[in-house]
């Protein structure tokens, strides 16, 4: 689509979902946005479909153009897309809790059959520019064999899941920032290796590259 695309406060946006039938699932088609993806408060955005969400033998390789921006989100998931710009996710994510999800996460389909909390998640994804998650209050976060030409920051992301702020297997061109996150980022049961980056990391982000990395910690 020309322009930007914003999901307004309270919607919800499922690029996902594989469509009928349910025994042979058809690929959802494929979302190109030139501009801006602005996702407003309350509002979730589901991005991409892959192997590791919906779609069992594909991917649809979305893309944006510009930069994605949430404010005050209540969910954000992305697997297998590219964004030419920025990601920056800032506060939201419905709360410190793995609780029942309100709407408009309650109401998509996928999401209610499989009965998941909400959650902020980014698997696969290129991203051109910088990558900045702060704090998020939800019930888990994840970022996961992202490739990043900025540099990336998971500062102040608070979720309820104990194996929660999984980030591993990153590759970052810059600075790789962590710091003041609950619980502080980790591998968890993603089977995931220390994060790459360029440059050395600061605050609880034990990098490939340095010899710092910690057994059992994430990013």
């Amino acid at each position: 689509m020309d322009g930007d695309l914003t999901v307004a406060p309270g919607a919800l946006l499922d690029a996902t979902t594989p469509g009928d039938p349910a025994s042979t699932p058809l690929l959802p088609g494929a979302l190109a946005v030139d501009g801006n993806v602005n996702v407003e408060a309350g509002a979730v955005l589901l991005l991409g479909c892959s192997p590791f969400i919906g779609c069992t033998k594909a991917a649809t390789f979305d893309t944006v153009g510009g930069n994605l921006n949430g404010n005050q989100a209540l969910g954000i998931l992305i697997h297998s897309a590219s964004v030419a710009g920025n990601i920056s996710i800032t506060g939201g994510g419905g709360g410190d809790n793995c609780g029942p999800p309100p709407a408009p996460w309650s109401s998509d389909p996928m999401l209610a059959q499989q009965h998941l909390p909400v959650y902020t998640d980014l698997e696969d994804v290129s991203v051109g520019g910088n990558l900045r998650i702060l704090g998020l209050q939800s019930c888990y976060l994840a970022a996961l064999r992202d490739q990043v030409a900025g540099s990336a920051g998971f500062l102040g992301d608070s979720v309820a899941d104990p194996d929660g702020n999984e980030i591993a297997s990153n590759l970052v061109d810059g600075n790789l920032t962590c710091y003041g996150n609950q619980p502080a980022a980790q591998f968890g049961d993603s089977n995931g290796a220390p994060t790459s980056s360029e440059a050395r990391p600061t605050g609880s982000a034990p990098s490939a590259r340095w010899p710092r990395t910690r057994l059992g910690r994430g990013a």
